[in-house]
């Protein structure tokens, strides 16, 4: 099923640059960026009645990958593994990053089809999660606030889970931020909990979904790797149920 896209709206605040930080080291840490969206998108924690803050519930999340088909990697043609790649995000900088071989992994091959040189990176949950952790104190100790985080892949798209300490009851809420991609677009759908899907947010947390997804997205389309002196920038985003798939040109 694929939903309506609704109107958030466009807003500009002081979470764009937290966003760009959250991110900022790793190939595919551009994830890390889902993880303080989850924090943006929900209302206040004194109460999870989301339908009475005014979002609209649109069914099971389960129906929004239900008939989606996720696309194939190519192949690469003499694919050359790579152990190291230098990560360049103009918001934040460059890291190198080290690949461990098993929850993430890269080569540089020959596209199957152009005969071009390309860089493909791979992962999975655990390392997104990794990844996460490794680079952004909220995914590793957390802030009190919030804590559990982790990736569930989907076709075409990804759900970011975590909970949530609700003050005063001293409670954790788990929530989920659904990301469905449309072409190299990664859009929130909406917020899943307890597997209902909540929609059409009303102000301001419409602006917060609007604002995270532009940054996310933003990143994604300047963000560049280099090998061996060759910079190489994000063409397509490959997501199935348990792999997460870069090629870089």
């Amino acid at each position: 099923m694929h939903l309506p896209r609704y109107d958030y709206g466009r807003r500009r605040s002081l979470f764009t640059p937290l966003l760009y930080v959250g991110c900022g080291a790793g190939l595919l840490g551009v994830c890390a960026a889902v993880i303080v969206v989850a924090l943006l998108v929900l209302p206040n924690p004194q109460s999870f009645a989301l339908q009475v803050l005014g979002f609209r519930s649109a069914g099971q999340t389960e129906a929004v990958f239900a008939d989606q088909t996720a696309r194939a990697a190519p192949a690469l043609a003499q694919p050359a593994p790579v152990s190291q790649i230098i990560v360049d995000i103009p918001q934040v900088g460059q890291q190198a990053l080290t690949l461990d071989g098993a929850r993430i992994q890269a080569a540089v091959g020959l596209d199957p089809q152009t005969a071009q040189t390309v860089l493909q990176a791979q992962t999975n949950e655990a390392g997104l999660l990794a990844l996460c952790q490794q680079y952004s104190t909220l995914c590793a100790e957390g802030n009190g606030q919030v804590r559990g985080v982790r990736f569930d892949l989907r076709p075409n798209g990804l759900i970011v889970f975590g909970e949530v300490l609700v003050p005063g009851l001293n409670t954790w809420q788990p929530v989920g931020v659904v990301f469905q991609q449309v072409g190299r677009r990664l859009g929130v759908v909406g917020v899943d909990v307890n597997g209902m899907l909540l929609v059409n947010p009303p102000a301001p947390y419409n602006a917060l979904i609007a604002e995270a997804e532009e940054v996310v997205n933003g990143l994604i389309g300047t963000l560049s790797a280099s090998v061996d002196g060759t910079a190489y920038t994000v063409q397509e985003i490959y997501l199935d149920d348990d792999r997460l798939t870069l090629t870089l040109r």
